[in-house]
């Protein structure tokens, strides 16, 4: 029986509402909010631009913070791929960025190159393990070869 490291095996990105990103997205929208009252504009021009930050700050908390509907939620993590809950393939984009507080996972989908999800996960949002392991694999990053190809992109001889 061949010995496999914790850090090779898959992670399944269950994520939960992260707290940290809530107060991070509401101190950056709120001063947004508050730099509207200086500027030499008319009232109601001030009145709308403030609605339409305030509704980008609701899709953004709703979308982002607590995952809803997010196309990377419940997808399958492997060495430098990944399988969605729809079971479309993407690859992890070389510009994935980890931080002891916070991971920005890039997938780059097989399908449609030019199409990149990006994934904002707060180290609140996910299992501690799976966030320890998530940030090993973007710090040292496997080769891409054959073997570690997601499915769809393998190279035939």
């Amino acid at each position: 029986m061949q010995k496999t490291s914790v850090f090779t095996e898959s992670i399944a990105l269950t994520l939960h509402p992260s707290k940290s990103f809530l107060i991070v997205l509401s101190i950056i929208y709120g001063g947004a909010g508050v730099l509207l009252i200086p500027l030499q504009l008319p009232f109601w021009l001030k009145i709308s631009l403030f609605i339409i930050l305030m509704l980008h700050a609701l899709y953004s908390i709703i979308y982002e913070a607590f995952y809803y509907q997010h196309p990377v939620q419940n997808a399958i993590l492997h060495l430098t791929y990944a399988i969605y809950a729809d079971q479309t393939h993407a690859q992890i984009h070389a510009s994935s960025y980890q931080h002891a507080y916070l991971i920005v996972l890039r997938l780059q989908h097989t399908n449609h190159p030019k199409k990149i999800d990006t994934l904002i996960i707060f180290a609140d949002a996910i299992a501690p393990q799976s966030f320890k392991q998530i940030r090993i694999r973007l710090k040292h990053p496997y080769p891409t070869d054959n073997k570690q190809l997601s499915p769809s992109l393998k190279k035939t001889d």
